[in-house]
């Protein structure tokens, strides 16, 4: 999907306007390239542009001596998915216009949830309560709409980012997201080295935003402090789902099947969420984490000192776990958690839901031509992060320690994005450039490119 944005300025002039009045949607593109971006656009007068061949009756109307009197203009911002149409539609008699899509159509309370939600956030919104159903916009943008600050960006993002499919299944329950989102700042306000830090609300500015702030020793042994950037925030702290697994209450005692992964999910009480689940969890003689990271200060320290979130959750994680499998490979976390037992797979999983419990944006790394997944955390940069191993920013111990040779490496996002990291992880890189051309070395449009690795 490419985000689609321009201005469209409307022009009076009988022979345009009679060219348009019998234009019908399907014939729209025929007329020429009716765009000018924003920049150009003047009140005193502006010019249609075309490259198009016309007759020369076309060719004195778009002359560009002729009088142009600009009578209205409308900016249109959207996502335009592959295949989509998006315009505007002009009816001279009347000068009135209107724009036109193929996209669904927003009820009332989707639009409402529209202009509640963050202005930068309206792109990816709108798209998600377009392709839902009447029914699922109904709960969906009625969840942002009864949603109170401090949560609404939160949650508002989170369905976003949600895909339709989840957002239309029964697994995707409201009441998840606003438990997600609330959990964020009780935990918040237990821990010494983060502060959420909210920029503005839903009813004072249209553009307000949240993000965290850390405290940590820098390498001279001076305590500073760290804003993460917004989207990192977002993206890698407070979105429900981590990897492949699907965001929704589980309940840990089943056992999870290694197809569908879908058949331990079950509603409150019975069925709990990872965030909530990990921070106060307690079987056994198993650590808590809310005990191991309450007394924590720092959140990496730069200086020698390991008594920082980083090392504490480390620490949490290899005495909660142990480096074996059987024939079970959950995705969950809580499931994980309660088997204490994982292989690479499972400790991904399970650290970057440890992190994101304690406020620590965290994503997942994944070699698919070596089979291998781990982490990085953020810390002004993505750090190189495996608890299993001990391993804290050694990116080359894989190619030079191990001897592995990648292929590609690749960071999952929430949403499945894989985005190539290769330059991280490896000293030698090769850059493959493709191109598809026809007998006439004109590109071919909509060429679909295999790459498969060999070992």
């Amino acid at each position: 999907m490419n985000r689609f944005s321009f201005i469209l300025a409307l022009v009076l002039c009988v022979p345009m306007c009679a060219n348009i009045q019998q234009t019908t949607q399907e014939q729209f593109s025929s007329i020429g390239t009716c765009v000018e971006t924003a920049n150009r656009v003047s009140e005193e007068e502006f010019y249609l542009k075309t490259e198009r061949s016309w007759d020369n009756q076309n060719k004195q109307i778009f002359s560009k001596s002729t009088e142009w009197t600009l009578i209205d203009s409308m900016r249109i911002s959207s996502i335009l998915p592959a295949g989509q149409q998006i315009g505007t539609q002009f009816y001279s008699p009347n000068a009135t216009y209107h724009d036109f899509s193929s996209f669904g159509a927003l009820i009332a309370e989707s639009i409402t949830a529209l202009n509640k939600a963050p202005n930068w956030l309206c792109y990816e919104l709108r798209n998600i309560l377009t392709q839902l159903s009447p029914e699922k916009q109904l709960v969906w943008a009625g969840l942002i709409n009864s949603t109170q600050d401090p949560f609404v960006d939160e949650i508002a993002f989170c369905i976003a980012h949600s895909s339709v499919e989840y957002l239309s299944s029964d697994f995707a329950l409201p009441e998840l997201f606003t438990e997600n989102a609330e959990v964020l700042y009780a935990i918040d306000s237990e821990l010494s080295y983060v502060q959420i830090v909210d920029y503005g609300t839903s009813a004072t500015d249209r553009e307000f935003y949240s993000t965290t702030r850390y405290q940590k020793y820098n390498s001279a042994g001076d305590l500073v402090q760290m804003d993460v950037p917004r989207d990192i925030y977002y993206w890698y702290l407070v979105h429900p789902k981590l990897t492949d697994e699907i965001p929704a209450y589980i309940d840990p005692a089943i056992i999870e099947n290694n197809s569908s992964h879908n058949n331990n999910i079950s509603p409150p009480p019975t069925g709990v969420f990872w965030r909530s689940f990990l921070y106060e969890a307690q079987e056994e003689n198993y650590p808590v984490l809310a005990d191991t990271l309450r007394q924590i200060q720092t959140l990496f320290n730069h200086n020698g000192d390991t008594s920082d979130a980083i090392h504490a959750i480390g620490w949490w994680i290899n005495n909660t776990m142990s480096f074996t499998s059987n024939s079970e490979r959950p995705h969950q976390p809580v499931r994980i958690y309660r088997k204490h037992i994982g292989r690479c797979g499972e400790y991904a999983d399970y650290t970057s839901a440890a992190s994101r419990t304690a406020l620590i944006p965290c994503n997942s790394i994944l070699s698919m031509s070596t089979d291998h997944t781990w982490n990085e955390f953020w810390d002004e940069d993505w750090i190189m992060w495996e608890p299993v191993n001990g391993y804290i920013n050694n990116p080359f111990v894989y190619e030079n320690g191990w001897g592995k040779v990648f292929g590609s490496v690749f960071e999952i996002r929430s949403d499945g994005v894989l985005s190539s990291v290769t330059e991280r992880y490896s000293e030698g890189l090769a850059h493959i450039n493709i191109c598809f051309t026809d007998e006439n070395q004109t590109p071919i449009d909509g060429a679909r490119v295999i790459l498969a690795f060999y070992e």
